[in-house]
């Protein structure tokens, strides 16, 4: 079974590794908190930045978790060697990338 790209950030940013001084403590999202927070990250945009103080954090922690889930994914092809498979078209930034994850998990939450 072929997982999409966009599946793959999604279940990547429901979950994460921080380091906690000498040893890994898991962090953990649910399904339902990153979609709140992919869908404070469209409002912000569709308000152009004119949101409440949760809001704003919210769509800062979408925008993270997803550029940390890219970031992830694009090591991971780096250093296994396997033939490239994201490709990030010239122009495209950080931002839309997280408006395509934002809009997948809205579309299916």
């Amino acid at each position: 079974m072929r997982v999409t790209t966009t599946g793959s950030i999604v279940a990547l940013s429901l979950g994460g590794l921080a380091p906690a001084q000498a040893q890994t403590l898991a962090i953990w999202i649910t399904g339902d908190r990153l979609t709140n927070a992919c869908r404070a990250f469209l409002t912000m945009a569709r308000n152009k930045g004119r949101v409440n103080h949760q809001i704003a954090h919210d769509s800062d922690m979408c925008f993270g978790l997803v550029s940390g889930a890219v970031d992830a994914l694009m090591i991971e092809e780096a250093d296994s060697r396997r033939q490239e498979t994201i490709y990030l078209p010239l122009g495209v930034d950080r931002k839309n990338v997280v408006e395509v994850v934002a809009n997948y998990v809205d579309q299916r939450p």
